[in-house]
């Protein structure tokens, strides 16, 4: 339970108790007896106080603030120690008292200012040298609950007291708070611990400040803090130091223990019955995917005391992703329990969590009597997958694209092989004697004889005159069917040329391939040599402008333009 739900619990000063009369909170006379079933809050009065467990209660919470370390009197800017609080709930026994002491603040003056009620130390009494009679700050002293009559080592829970500031350096807060140094002249004193209290500052050969013992803060240095109050003390601050904060303390048997500072905070003890129980404290939901809901978790309240309204709140940083699925509680009587059932149904994917806060009132007045807090957390997951859907019908036709821009020409391949000889035919039937010729003519003079071997080669002539341009001629050859004499179809090669007009210079000292090609179309290949260049159609030429293309192998030798008429 928080400082804040304890002080609307209490309202303006008043704990409301269901059937009784209500109890003051202000300043209690020494020895003053509560017994309340509401919470309530004992402040500080420079001496013991006592609270008697209510009927029926086997657990309490309590608050406690430690006092705040002393300033010096000269107005210095340093700031003294502050108090410890510490949360937590402790079993204890129906009609059982605990004993309360509230720790006072530390003070500020000459040397000898005692320090705060309840272990705060005191400020030097004789600093030397004599003229240091100022600037002096005693240490807060804690705040403790401890059986009735019980001694320093029975206590309960503890909330130490702040350090005294030194003259020139702060006090250092309790629960681990080292007193400021200041680095010319002393230094400051050490923490409380949980098992010793904190060591005494030294100073530049005046007095150091002393140590910090068992319940109580070392005295200070000359001009320095003295240690807070606590389970140990804090040491006191050496010359010019702040002294060191005083040590909290829970005993084993407490539970939901929270320590924290507030130097805002007044020292003061609250102390809330806990007669409503629950069986647990936190609730985790496994991974949940979204637009789904859990399995609820439950959360069990025992009443140990008078009849109590429950109702329940959410908040947190993803509060709308719980929510109370069931509960039977609504009134809940005396000796009753009841269970709240808790659905997680995320709205994200990731990490959630949030706090259910449970609230209970006085069925009779209204009046809170308690809260209740349970930490909620889960995970949201992703969506399931569904079934897969039905097919949709087939869409239209798109309409065609536009007509692609036409691919440029690929380059002539090589020239295939020769093909093989085909085999010889069989040879005819012998024909018969023919009939005896007639006289022959007179024969035809012999054969040349065999040429006679070459004579020496003559030497070279005078090179002649320039001949005519060459012309281009272009052939053109088709496959026709002719009938022979003996009626037998043959096929053959019918050729016609054409000339190019013009006069075209090819040199070319290898044959290369030529084509005959007007735009991108292809209209003739062939070869040139330097003999000259023949062209084989591949459709129909007319008459235009072409263009002559030489290439070895992929390599453009030659490239010109000819008229064909």
């Amino acid at each position: 339970m928080t400082r804040r739900s304890l002080r609307r619990a209490v309202g303006c000063g008043i704990a409301m108790v269901a059937g009784t009369t209500a109890v003051a909170l202000g300043a209690s006379p020494a020895g003053a007896l509560v017994v309340a079933a509401g919470p309530t809050t004992f402040s500080y009065t420079g001496d013991v106080q006592h609270y008697t467990v209510p009927a029926g209660i086997t657990r309490i919470h309590a608050e406690l603030v430690g006092g705040t370390g002393g300033s010096d009197n000269q107005g210095n800017p340093r700031t003294p120690g502050h108090g410890a609080i510490v949360d937590a709930d402790l079993p204890v026994t129906p009609g059982a008292t605990l004993d309360v002491y509230v720790g006072g603040n530390g003070g500020s003056g000459d040397g000898g200012t005692p320090g705060g009620y309840n272990g705060g130390g005191a400020a030097e009494a004789n600093p030397a040298p004599d003229n240091l009679h100022c600037c002096f700050a005693s240490g807060g002293g804690a705040s403790d609950i401890r059986p009735a009559a019980g001694d320093l080592s029975s206590r309960l829970l503890v909330a130490g007291g702040g350090g005294g500031e030194g003259a020139d350096t702060n006090g250092g807060d309790a629960a681990g708070g080292a007193g400021g140094s200041e680095p010319n002249t002393g230094t400051g004193g050490g923490p409380g611990t949980a098992s010793a209290g904190g060591a005494g500052g030294g100073g530049i050969g005046f007095d150091n400040g002393g140590d910090g013992s068992f319940g109580q803060g070392g005295t200070s240095g000359s001009v320095g803090g003295a240690g807070g109050g606590g389970w140990y003390g804090g040491g006191g601050g050496g010359y010019y130091s702040g002294g060191g904060g005083g040590s909290n303390y829970e005993s084993p048997d407490a539970t939901n223990v929270v320590e924290s500072h507030d130097g805002s905070a007044t020292p003061e003890v609250l102390i809330t019955p806990l007669s409503v129980t629950l069986d647990s404290t936190s609730l985790s939901f496994p991974q949940t995917p979204l637009q789904s809901t859990s399995a609820p978790k439950t959360v069990t309240l025992t009443n140990a005391g008078g009849p109590v309204s429950i109702t329940e709140d959410f908040s947190g940083s993803e509060p709308d992703d719980y929510f109370v699925g069931s509960s039977s509680c609504g009134v809940l009587s005396t000796g009753g329990s009841c269970k709240i059932g808790v659905r997680f149904s995320p709205q994200q994917t990731g990490d959630s969590g949030a706090t259910m806060t449970i609230y209970g009132t006085d069925p009779s007045t209204g009046a809170a009597v308690l809260t209740r807090t349970v930490d909620l957390s889960g995970a949201g997951g992703d969506l399931p997958a569904g079934p897969t859907g039905p097919a949709g019908p087939t869409g239209d036709t798109g309409a065609s694209g536009p007509t692609g821009d036409t691919g440029p020409t690929g380059s002539t391949g090589d020239t295939g092989p020769a093909g093989s000889t085909g085999d010889t035919g069989p040879a005819g039937p012998a024909g018969g004697p023919g009939a005896p010729g007639l006289p022959g003519a007179n024969g035809h003079n012999g054969a040349t004889g065999p040429q006679g071997p070459a004579g020496p080669t003559g030497p070279t002539g005078a090179t002649g005159p320039a001949g005519a341009a060459g012309r281009i001629e272009l052939v053109t050859c088709k496959t026709v069917s002719v009938k022979s004499r003996a009626h037998k179809v043959k096929s053959r090669q019918q050729c016609s040329t054409k000339l190019v007009s013009g006069t075209l210079k090819l040199r070319t000292a290898s044959r290369s391939s030529a084509t005959l090609t007007r735009g991108r179309v292809t209209y003739a290949t062939g070869t040139a040599s330097s003999k000259g260049v023949v062209l084989h159609a591949k459709r129909s030429v007319a008459a235009g402008r072409y263009t002559l293309t030489l290439r070895r192998g992929q390599k453009v030798v030659k490239r010109a333009r000819i008229t064909i008429r």
